[in-house]
């Protein structure tokens, strides 16, 4: 029988939940129910650096950590259980099955690549650049469980050793719950975001690039298959005993002496690689450049604003 969530410190606000959102693993939606449902200051979405200063939402870098009850997003990373390693800490993390994942996350990136003016994604670039995205995900976020240049099913299923929630798109609503009891919040409805769009123009091409992806799924995300066969008591809500994540987690920190010693620089370069690469490698540099521009000049209104209080010349 699928075990219950582990019990939650009744109105223990001191909690954090750290989400690891995978590409297309029905995170968007959790994720922007949860944020929506807390104040402001508390929740930290980290996997748009675009979407986060378009919604003047501050950098993780910009705000008291302590202050934060909900972190999120795809460049979640190992270094956030060093910054909350003194509060209660809890993890959670979705997956899909992984043939259905990619053929989503195919059709994503082609509205992506739309979106930024680029053709439609040829089936075979997508594959050797996609190729057991969730194994790949996980070892991003935990990058001291890599054993290999090659992401596989056994080093990640070491990282899932230290998260308290498994789910799937079946199983969202346990998350959901687990996450607001967690934070001790009301239950938040769940809506549908990212759906599945093709462009009238090229649906015939991305159609039949479509069926290349499915022909060749098993052969390009073989490890992801193993890692999702061999979560299946997870998904079904057979989770550890409490013991035995924290038994994990202290393996982790034993592991990780020198990341324990500086975890925000850690988490600070973590982030800031990952949201220029994935600027850069959607063609949109120039994106990235104006961004930079409206930091710089944010900064100098900072410094010249600064500067008068020091003169006595601003009250």
């Amino acid at each position: 029988m699928p075990s219950q969530p582990h019990s939650i410190a009744s109105h223990d606000y001191s909690s954090v939940v750290i989400g690891l959102h995978l590409t297309k693993c029905a995170g968007t939606s959790l994720a922007i129910s949860i944020r929506d449902a807390l104040p402001l200051s508390s929740s930290y979405i980290c996997s748009s650096f675009t979407n986060n200063i378009a919604e003047s939402r501050e950098d993780f870098s910009e705000r008291e950590s302590a202050d934060i009850r909900f972190i999120f997003g795809h460049y979640v990373h190992e270094s956030l259980l060093a910054i909350y390693s003194d509060r209660p800490l809890y993890l959670t993390i979705g997956l899909r099955h992984p043939v259905d994942r990619a053929v989503s996350e195919y059709h994503h990136l082609c509205r992506v690549r739309r979106d930024a003016g680029l053709p439609v994604l040829a089936a075979q670039a997508f594959l050797e650049e996609r190729q057991n995205t969730m194994c790949r995900e996980i070892l991003r976020a935990f990058p001291s469980y890599s054993s290999s240049v090659n992401a596989n099913a056994k080093d990640a299923l070491r990282a899932i050793e230290l998260f308290d929630v498994v789910y799937d798109d079946e199983t969202l609503g346990r998350a959901m719950s687990f996450i607001t009891s967690v934070l001790q919040i009301a239950p938040v409805p769940i809506p549908r975001y990212n759906e599945r769009f093709i462009d009238a123009t090229v649906e015939s091409y991305q159609r039949a690039q479509e069926n290349e992806v499915l022909a060749q799924a098993e052969l390009y995300f073989a490890e992801d298959l193993s890692l999702h066969s061999a979560l299946q008591s997870r998904l079904e809500g057979c989770d550890p005993s409490r013991s035995q994540i924290e038994s994990a987690r202290a393996a982790h920190r034993r592991l990780n002496e020198a990341l324990y010693a500086e975890p925000c620089a850690s988490f600070r370069r973590h982030t800031a690689h990952y949201f220029v690469h994935d600027l850069i490698s959607l063609g949109r540099a120039s994106v990235l450049r104006s961004l930079i521009e409206r930091k710089r000049a944010w900064a100098a209104e900072l410094e010249t604003t600064a500067a008068a209080f020091q003169q006595g010349g601003t009250h």
